[in-house]
């Protein structure tokens, strides 16, 4: 079985940039993906390696609505000073 460098746990609560606010959220799920070569819409190769880690986080709760969004590892924070220093 690969091992992946996830920085995260599933229920772990995190730090998001949402609508140029920072937003606390908790990962509901990981997903690792990964990367092939694809065609663009110009029929141009694009190479890509490697592969991708993102998680699933909450982006909005109400009553009877939850909403959830993908954000990629580079995106998530556990502290929210070290998201602070990447917007600046």
């Amino acid at each position: 079985m690969k091992e992946y460098n996830v920085k995260y746990e599933l229920g772990q609560d995190v730090f998001i940039l949402l609508s140029r606010k920072i937003f606390k959220s908790k990962i509901e799920s990981i997903r690792i993906v990964q990367s092939r070569p694809y065609i663009d819409g110009n029929n141009n190769m694009k190479e890509m390696d490697g592969i991708v880690i993102d998680y699933l986080v909450v982006v909005e709760e109400r009553e009877h609505f939850t909403s959830y969004d993908w954000y990629n590892q580079d995106d998530v924070f556990v502290d929210k000073d070290d998201l602070i220093r990447k917007i600046i």
